[in-house]
């Protein structure tokens, strides 16, 4: 899905409260886009996982949550991996990874379509937020959404 439908989506649901910029809804998808990703890792969904050959001195991959998807014999240490395994120098890891931001409407969310339909839900909430008006309501949409895709996953 690209950024410009969740936008147009985004405007829909702030319509009380005016258009928005398309800074601010760049803004706005990025941080549904972090709120998802959070949700999601905290959640453990295995369709955020990557796999990893990694070597001691190895920066970690630019996607990396701070999360192993297991045990490792590996840990990181100010963005640098070290392996701890005794007698090698390389390991595989698996790790949770972030979905990327974006930089312009014209990008493409990298979440599956059944997960990004809820990014507008996420920037209107928070549109609707900054320009101080109610969202409770939203909100709690939002928690039965989440909680519907959390059951979906298997979580």
């Amino acid at each position: 899905m690209l950024a410009s439908e969740i936008w147009a989506k985004t405007n829909t649901l702030v319509r009380n409260f005016g258009s928005l910029k398309e800074q601010e809804g760049l803004e706005m998808i990025n941080y549904a886009i972090g709120y998802m990703n959070d949700f999601l890792i905290g959640i453990g969904d295995k369709g955020m996982t990557k796999t990893l050959a990694v070597a001691t001195g190895q920066l970690v991959p630019y996607d990396w949550s701070g999360k192993y998807a297991g045990q490792f014999p590996v840990t990181d240490e100010a963005g640098i991996f070290i392996v701890t395994k005794p007698f090698s120098s390389t390991s595989t890891i698996k790790y949770f990874a972030r979905k990327p931001m974006i930089n312009s409407m014209s990008d493409t969310i990298q979440f599956d379509d059944h997960t990004a339909i809820i990014l507008p839900l996420i920037a209107s909430i928070c549109a609707i937020n900054r320009a101080e008006g109610d969202t409770a309501n939203d909100e709690r949409i939002l928690q039965n959404r989440l909680e519907q895709l959390k059951a979906a996953r298997g979580a």
